[in-house]
């Protein structure tokens, strides 16, 4: 699912985190171009309460730190695509968490904005890196909860955008059937039509 600027559609909040930067039809897309970027996400993908964000984007508007944040952000998700890649780059991935999970916890609160029930961050008058801890938490519940086998990345060559595959879903191949199974169905019907064509001609 599309939200905005990002894509909801790895089952996993730490994933659509890691799909925050993705290939779109072979070109590579950086969401998080800025700190209200990271907010929009945060928002977004229900770590923040729709309310604490817009708090957020007031308060946090002119500190100097936010650019710091979004670094601190990216290389953390740069470090959780690596081990997704490659299960050798788990202690690097372990000491980054770590390293962030030292920072003041933010508050939670226990929300129910639609039909389920959501674990969300209350930031309230913490500093923007409260944003990482929660972010880290995410990806520390990948690492340690998620059974690594039904993590995925999209089966198509112009898509990096990584997903859970579970239940009746666990057969998965697409990021999303409206993405890129659509993509895949409409090349595959090309595919086939030229060579009937092709056939016909000869």
């Amino acid at each position: 699912m599309a939200a905005g600027d990002f894509l909801f559609l790895g089952a996993h909040r730490a994933l659509d985190f890691v799909n925050t930067r993705t290939i779109d039809r072979g070109r590579p897309v950086e969401r998080l171009t800025d700190f209200d970027a990271l907010l929009r996400f945060a928002r977004g993908a229900r770590l923040l309460p729709a309310a604490d964000a817009e708090v957020a984007f007031a308060r946090w508007a002119a500190l100097p730190e936010r650019a710091q944040v979004v670094a601190d952000a990216i290389a953390l998700r740069e470090a959780v695509r690596g081990w997704l890649g490659d299960a050798s780059a788990f202690p690097a991935l372990a000491a980054l968490l770590e390293a962030h999970l030292a920072q003041p916890a933010p508050r939670v609160r226990i929300a129910r904005p639609e039909a389920r029930i959501v674990r969300q961050a209350w930031i309230g008058d913490g500093a923007p890196a409260t944003l990482l801890r929660a972010i880290a938490e995410d990806a520390t519940a990948l690492l340690c909860d998620v059974d690594r086998r039904t993590v995925r990345r999209c089966a198509s060559a112009e898509c990096e955008a990584w997903f859970q595959a579970t239940g009746r879903a666990q057969d998965r191949a697409w990021c999303s059937q409206e993405r890129c199974g659509h993509r895949h169905r409409n090349a595959a019907y090309e595919r086939t039509r030229r060579r009937a064509t092709a056939r016909y001609r000869d």
